[in-house]
């Protein structure tokens, strides 16, 4: 039967799943940038692509072992 409470739970479950791939493309991005810093790229160059500040950028790095 398709009543509120089963919209709830259909709504909560492909919210679940799309939050799981969300963070999966994010822990790819901040390889992503933690791999560029590794081979010089410029943070602010990755700042100006991401929209990500450069303090932001340095703590991603910093977390990957990238100084």
């Amino acid at each position: 039967m398709n009543t509120p409470l089963s919209r709830v739970r259909t709504a909560h479950a492909h919210h679940e799943q799309l939050k799981g791939e969300t963070d999966v493309a994010l822990q790819a991005l901040y390889a992503a940038i933690a791999e560029a810093r590794r081979t010089g790229t410029a943070q602010k160059d990755l700042a100006e692509a991401t929209g990500y500040s450069r303090e932001r950028i340095r703590q991603i790095c910093r977390a990957a072992g990238v100084k």
